[in-house]
């Protein structure tokens, strides 16, 4: 058996949805071809930084295209926008966390090793 299949059977068992076995962010590893670590196994904080960054310039951009180009950018914009970044980071964060203490799934090298893998086999494609 492949490790991946290995790991997405193993991780599906426990109880973890397919978006917890996707890396974060998916797009940038489905365009360049490397393999990821599972989103379960990231670090909260690591997260929250990538979606509050990622989400404060997709509300902006957002923001951008339908608001602030025709009637020009405000400062409450600039704040909801941030808001948002804030937001879904935080909301990301705690779902990943939730789910890798349900799952008992703390740190990705440790686990790889623990089952046979050894550390650092699924960082590249």
């Amino acid at each position: 058996m492949q490790m991946d299949d290995f790991i997405r059977e193993y991780l599906i068992s426990l109880g973890a949805s397919e978006d917890d076995l996707r890396p974060y962010p998916y797009l940038f590893y489905k365009l360049t071809g490397y393999k990821g670590k599972p989103r379960v196994f990231e670090h909260p904080l690591k997260l929250f930084v990538l979606q509050f960054i990622l989400g404060t310039l997709l509300w902006g951009a957002g923001m951008y295209i339908f608001v602030w180009h025709f009637h020009g950018p405000m400062i409450a914009q600039f704040y909801s926008a941030i808001a948002f970044g804030v937001g879904s980071g935080a909301i990301l964060a705690v779902q990943v966390r939730n789910r890798a203490q349900r799952l008992k799934l703390y740190q990705w090298e440790k686990w790889l090793k623990d089952h046979g893998f050894g550390e650092g086999h699924h960082t590249a494609h």
